[in-house]
């Protein structure tokens, strides 16, 4: 029988390793990620895990839908009905799940050996564990929070931008839905060129290059109408994968008939860089790595040279002649030599791997402020194209329409002069969607900026290409 003295020591012992284990849960790790947004979050992420929750999701969901979707309905409806949101948030609390496994230690051994000679009947037990692991136990689950922080840390980058992507679909579903009308609206005019010019050919008033030159034109725009068809049900498309909609809430989905209009005031750059480099997400994660790396690096130099097994055994030894029975109780330590492996290829890796951590969390540092200027460029740049084509641009040709009506009804210009003019007024009107769609994405990827999510940057362009007809 193992002594008393040794069960309580193995008793104790194991009681510390159970009771200071840490655990994660769903409701944890995804409480955690909402807290680190906090504001910068306009809603709140939720793993659904019962079917009830998943009920009431779906129900509110509908609801949305029964409504004209604003860009904050997207992403409220993103977070509550997309497949695609939850496995994210599945896939993240299992990443903690699996991190925080490393702050326990692993289950103690039993062996039962029964051995039988001739006139005696051997009974033996023993009980063992790694030693190392239960001495250095709080560093391990100190390492282990760590790296549950880097997991929720991550999953809060990615619910970023999930959620800009969702802004961002929105967007160019309305610009692509705003286009393909502009782009009827040119296939009308330029077919309208194109039937007059042919009737003015048939009774010798317009020749056939003439004729050519306005059917040409009604062929170009033909052309601009069928790719303005499929971009608006690719994009359309785009968003109802973002949102998860199934075919029945797809019917439901209406959006806004045009796009928001550009904001008064713009964020400045002292706004910009008063925002503290410290809290973004990618500067926390670098320094993070690098607590984690000197954490986890001090216990893996330990497990490189040497594991030590400690365990408590007992005997029963019976005469099987006589029936007298002897019991013999102690312990055991099991030692791994480091003869053939001293372990210094872990030890070089261990110190390469906290060198590159450093030298990461020092480039994130340079590289933050650097992204953060070029965001804040687009993002300005973006603003003040649209704020042109609003301001300057679109008042401009519309006045010039005004003009070139009164010419047509004072009899100064030609029909086709006319009809070439509406079609660039709409080709106006295009390009300042373009660039209101354009400051919106810029917006986006600014804010992801801010947070520490970066995301690919926006190119910033400004389109003059004109939509004239040959031949008057």
């Amino acid at each position: 029988m193992i002594g008393r003295p040794l069960q309580l020591a193995a008793i104790g012992g194991f009681s510390v390793a159970l009771f200071g284990c840490a655990s994660v849960s769903p409701v944890g790790v995804v409480g955690a990620v909402n807290t680190t947004l906090g504001k910068a979050s306009p809603v709140q992420a939720q793993l659904l895990t019962s079917a009830e929750a998943q009920a009431d999701a779906h129900a509110k969901a509908n609801a949305l839908l029964l409504n004209e979707l604003s860009q904050a309905g997207a992403v409220q409806l993103a977070m509550l009905n997309s497949p695609d949101m939850q496995a994210m948030l599945a896939s993240g609390v299992a990443s903690a799940a699996n991190a925080a496994q490393g702050g326990r230690i692993a289950n103690p051994t039993f062996s039962f050996e029964r051995m039988h000679a001739t006139g005696e009947l051997e009974l033996a037990r023993a009980l063992s564990f790694g030693l190392l692991d239960l001495l250095t136990l709080p560093q391990r689950q100190a390492v282990a929070k760590l790296n549950v922080d880097k997991v929720q840390l991550q999953l809060a980058q990615q619910l970023v931008r999930q959620l800009s992507d969702v802004k961002l679909a929105w967007v160019g579903a309305i610009a692509a839905n705003q286009r393909l009308l502009y782009a009827q609206q040119v296939q009308r005019s330029a077919n309208a060129s194109a039937e007059l010019a042919k009737r003015l050919k048939a009774v010798g008033n317009f020749s056939w290059l003439q004729q050519a030159s306005q059917q040409q034109f009604a062929s170009d725009a033909a052309i601009q109408l069928a790719t303005a068809q499929h971009t608006n049900i690719s994009a359309t498309q785009h968003l109802v994968r973002l949102l998860g909609l199934n075919t029945s809430q797809e019917a439901l989905m209406r959006l806004p008939k045009k796009l928001p209009s550009i904001p008064k005031q713009t964020l400045s750059p002292e706004d910009v860089s008063a925002v503290a480099m410290d809290t973004r997400l990618d500067v926390q994660l670098a320094k993070l790595d690098v607590t984690r790396l000197l954490g986890s690096n001090t216990l893996a130099q330990i497990d490189s040279f040497t594991d030590v097994e400690w365990g408590i055994r007992g005997v029963d030894k019976k005469n099987t002649v006589d029936g007298i029975v002897s019991q013999s109780n102690g312990f055991e330590v099991a030692i791994r030599l480091p003869i053939f492996d001293w372990g210094d290829n872990k030890r070089v890796a261990l110190s390469a791997n906290s060198l590159m951590a450093a030298k990461n969390y020092e480039s994130t540092m340079l590289n933050a402020s650097s992204e953060l200027r070029v965001s804040y460029s687009a993002y300005r740049t973006a603003y003040d194209l649209a704020a042109h084509y609003q301001n300057e641009v679109i008042p401009m040709r519309t006045r010039m329409a005004e003009e070139n009506q009164y010419s047509y009804n004072g009899m100064l210009i030609s029909v086709f002069e006319l009809l070439a003019d509406a079609r660039q007024q709409v080709a106006a009107v295009t390009q300042s969607l373009n660039a209101v769609e354009q400051f919106w994405a810029s917006e986006a990827a600014l804010q992801n900026s801010l947070l520490g999510a970066p995301s690919a940057a926006v190119s910033v362009s400004a389109a003059t290409a004109q939509a004239d007809s040959p031949g008057h």
